[in-house]
């Protein structure tokens, strides 16, 4: 288990991040591993970053999909790595992803982040 500075389009980082069920996987081994490697400053961002990408996905999820099944078993993700839901961060990457949505359906294109 080697932990790297992954660029943010890099290969790696693109497919990991695509699936929301691997975010689990990698703030536990973030949570447990990271420490041995990183700074602390750099596994707290580490962490911080993929519970973001977390909520990012959920947003996305709920606004693209309309399944609330898909959302539930995304919200059991929380749940098995005992953290509390975050309604703030909740609430701003839906609002995030709601004018991403407004802008893309007036045919501007704006960076997405991946998930």
């Amino acid at each position: 288990l080697t932990f790297t500075r992954l660029h943010e389009n890099s290969a790696t980082n693109t497919i990991a991040e695509e699936n929301y069920e691997l975010i689990q996987g990698l703030i536990k081994i973030q949570a447990e591993f990271g420490p041995y490697y990183l700074t602390k400053q750099e596994a707290d961002k580490q962490i911080d970053e993929k519970i973001n990408l977390f909520y990012i996905l959920l947003a996305r999820n709920i606004i693209q999909n309309r399944s609330i099944r898909e959302a539930r078993k995304q919200l059991d993700v929380i749940k098995n790595l005992d953290l509390k839901f975050e309604t703030g961060k909740f609430v701003k990457n839906f609002v995030r992803e709601i004018f991403i949505e407004l802008f893309w359906a007036a045919g501007l294109d704006l960076k997405r982040k991946r998930g």
